[in-house]
């Protein structure tokens, strides 16, 4: 999706619902979702926990790629850097010391979020087995 017209965020300073706005107490050492990521174990909720601090700080667009960064000479250029690099330390800061930490080499955090979807997102077979054949297995006194 392109981008909006970045003249429209100029009141990025003072609108909390402007995705460039950043509060004082908005740090890169902020912890958004406990607990943190630990791989496919809890991935789908993780990641239900991060969208949901992600979009009440209107930041979901630097991770969805709805908000990609505007050509370095754009006068808004250094906030969307500010922004993106923030929402990338919350991600980092929201994964576990397990969970291989190959998001650190990314500068943009739509490319972190993507890296761990891609990673992470993924059916556990076994476990969809298991489940299915529990389910099978049930049975109400004697009856089957």
């Amino acid at each position: 999706m392109a981008n909006k017209n970045f003249e429209s965020y100029t009141d990025f300073p003072t609108n909390v619902s402007n995705p460039f706005y950043l509060h004082p107490s908005e740090t890169p050492a902020v912890i958004l979702v406990t607990p943190p990521l630990e791989g496919n174990k809890n991935f789908q909720s993780w990641i239900h926990s991060m969208k949901i601090a992600l979009i009440s700080k209107n930041k979901m667009v630097f991770v969805d790629g709805t908000l990609t960064a505007p050509s370095k000479t754009d006068p808004f250029y250094n906030q969307w850097i500010c922004c993106n690099s923030m929402v990338l330390a919350w991600i980092r800061r929201s994964v576990s010391a397990n969970v291989p930490k190959s998001i650190v080499f990314f500068s943009k955090a739509s490319d972190a979020w993507k890296d761990l979807h891609d990673r992470f997102d993924q059916d556990d077979m076994f476990r969809i087995v298991d489940i299915q054949e529990n389910i099978c297995r049930l049975t109400q006194g004697s009856l089957a």
